[in-house]
């Protein structure tokens, strides 16, 4: 099969993006989050945020008309006409002794409508005479409101005159945070997160915190975490107590990548990541090390590419797994198999491989020190040993060397290798072809997940694959039952909008299935073969 690119050739040529921990980038991408709210009994909006009229029939609000209301009318009056956005009518009633802070049996208050509905001079008045800022009885602020129906201005005017806090979360588990990423509304979106309640500092110990509460067993727990910061010492060796500073600001995630129907029941696989950038022991003055890949620290972080290739392994030879159309892998294709993921960075699919299939050997590799620490510490934080998941180093750049004397680890030893968005830059593409080439055995098999487009060096991907002699078998837009959230506990929603956003916003990513002959094709003849295919 011939193609001449896994994305758009006009793709920008842009490196791959740099996340520091969970915390950067929110405003690009939301995920969609649907939310339902009652108001009054008897009476359901189609949504909070519906701009509508007063129907014609409702009598005004004058002073003549009241004197044959009851309180409990004027205060019912005071909801109508903040949610109608009414404010002469509603300063009347409040003027005449209305309650600001009259709630219905949702415990839904003027503030709340006015809110939802973007009245501004409404949620003044209401301000003016006392409302206070309460949640309801699901534990919606106002603000969770103004934020779900992206009403930037009454959410401004709501950070502005009361102490909001923008983790506070409501009955469903959802934040005022959330809500604004549900919105999809990059105004709001950055409205939350500039304010004090969402610091960088809070969200990571806010996310620390629930995380903690993941724990499959908590004596096995302590075990495995003994047993990882062992693991790690044998690779990295003992570090500065700086570096074991930044690995405690570390996140631990607990995932699941089960398919949705299984005998087995959830398998759980935990893996932590650490902030990228090198940190403090590092001389690198970019997470790309000056262009030194040795010193590239992107691998401390998870990526969506490795969610999804983790989840392509866990439901390979299932009914899921199946859905990749062309790409039907079952329990046969690892079984008894040597697999080494490269740039592995966290490990998390050598991890789900070697927790989901019987292969005879599974190596996870990587070159930055950190990196492979990490790695090691997660292989043992799931209870694995190193016969299991075995954790080295792998230098690229001996994969260029020729002659008798080169020597490459594992040459022509793999059945199957691993990798998830690693061609981000241009420089590294020869790199990571010469590397599959001479690690993969005759027919053996490459498995790469990469989003579609924004990586350079993606559109030359197959073709230097193929110069290499490691063809396209199938290339597979990655189907929405794999953006399901993975993540575990009774918070995952929210958790991974805060941690994985462009994984909650299905980020369009290809599974790709290349396999390894004895035909490699001169440069001029793939560029010609791959720009046929794509005619």
């Amino acid at each position: 099969m011939a193609a001449s690119s896994l994305g758009p050739a006009t793709a920008p040529a842009t490196r791959r993006p740099i996340r520091s921990l969970c915390l950067t980038s929110y405003r690009e991408s939301a995920l969609k989050l649907a939310a339902k709210r009652w108001l009054a009994p008897g009476r359901r909006w189609s949504r909070l945020g519906d701009d509508c009229d007063r129907p014609a029939a409702r009598t005004r609000v004058t002073s003549n008309a009241m004197t044959e209301w009851t309180k409990e009318e004027m205060d019912r009056e005071v909801l109508e006409c903040a949610r109608y956005g009414e404010d002469d009518d509603l300063r009347v009633l409040l003027s005449a002794g209305a309650d600001a802070n009259f709630a219905d049996d949702g415990g839904n208050t003027g503030l709340h409508r006015a809110a939802a509905n973007g009245h501004i001079q409404c949620l003044r008045t209401l301000k003016e005479f006392g409302a206070s800022y309460a949640a309801n009885a699901e534990g919606n602020f106002p603000a969770h409101w103004a934020a779900q129906n992206a009403k930037l201005e009454a959410l401004q005017f709501l950070i502005a005159a009361y102490d909001v806090d923008m983790l506070a979360k409501n009955s469903a588990g959802r934040s005022i945070l959330t809500e604004a990423f549900a919105s999809k509304d990059a105004e709001c979106i950055e409205a939350c997160l500039s304010h004090p309640s969402a610091h960088e500092d809070r969200l990571a110990n806010f996310t620390n915190r629930e995380n903690a509460t993941l724990t499959i067993n908590e004596d096995d727990d302590a075990d495995d975490a003994d047993d990882a910061d062992e693991a790690a010492e044998e690779v990295g060796g003992s570090e500065t107590a700086a570096a074991v500073e930044e690995e405690e600001a570390g996140v631990t995630h607990t995932f699941s990548f089960t398919p949705t129907v299984s005998a087995v029941g959830p398998v759980p696989i935990r893996c932590r990541e650490l902030p990228i950038g090198g940190g403090s022991t590092s001389k690198s003055k970019s997470v790309l090390g000056e262009g030194r890949h040795e010193e590239d620290s992107t691998g401390l972080s998870l990526w969506p590419a490795s969610l999804l290739l983790s989840r392509w392994l866990a439901t390979a030879g299932t009914a899921e797994g199946s859905r990749l159309d062309s790409i039907v892998l079952d329990e046969a294709f690892f079984a008894g198999k040597t697999v080494m993921e490269v740039g592995c960075g966290c490990a998390l699919p050598a991890i789900a491989l070697a927790k989901h299939h019987r292969a005879a050997a599974v190596y996870a590799t990587d070159l930055h020190t950190r990196t492979l620490r990490n790695a090691a510490y997660n292989v043992a934080l799931n209870g694995l040993t190193p016969h299991d998941v075995r954790v080295e180093t792998l230098d690229w750049g001996t994969a260029l060397t020729t002659g008798e004397a080169s020597v490459f680890p594992h040459e022509k030893e793999m059945d199957v290798v691993l990798a998830s968005d690693l061609v981000y830059d241009r420089d590294v593409l020869r790199l990571f072809c010469a590397t599959v080439q001479r690690l993969l055995k005759p027919d053996g098999h490459l498995l790469y997940v990469c989003p579609q487009s924004g990586r350079d060096g993606l559109d030359s991907l197959v073709a230097v694959l193929q110069e290499h002699g490691v063809e396209l078998v199938a290339r597979v837009a990655t189907p929405d039952e794999f953006y399901r959230n993975p993540m575990v506990g009774e918070d995952a929603d929210d958790q991974v909008v805060l941690h994985f956003y462009d994984f909650a916003a299905k980020e369009a990513h290809f599974c790709c299935l290349f396999r390894a002959t004895d035909r490699a094709v001169p440069a001029a003849s793939a560029t010609a073969s791959a720009a046929a295919g794509e005619a």
